[in-house]
């Protein structure tokens, strides 16, 4: 079962990602964005495997922002046919 709770904690958890000292357990200097893009620049080939199904996805803004990030290819849900599109994506 998927609690709407859920969806409220990584609403919140958007603001950590944007902006510098933005996160919930400590103050960052750096934005969360800031780290991931830089993984996306370290290994161009990469996937986001994504535990929240993917009929909810357009209504969390930070997986929004992470697919703002690496793309929306990059984004699969964590199911079998999920990692199946997300190895064809990394094989093209």
């Amino acid at each position: 079962m998927f609690r709407r709770h859920t969806f409220e904690r990584i609403d919140n958890d958007r603001v950590g990602a944007w902006s510098a000292g933005g996160a919930n357990e400590h103050w960052n200097p750096e934005a969360g964005s800031v780290w991931l893009n830089r993984a996306r620049e370290q290994w161009k080939s990469n996937l986001w495997i994504n535990p929240i199904p993917e009929k909810y996805w357009s209504y969390t803004q930070s997986i929004t922002m992470i697919q703002e990030i690496f793309g929306q290819d990059a984004m699969v849900p964590m199911t079998l046919e999920g990692l199946s599109r997300g190895m064809k994506t990394l094989t093209r």
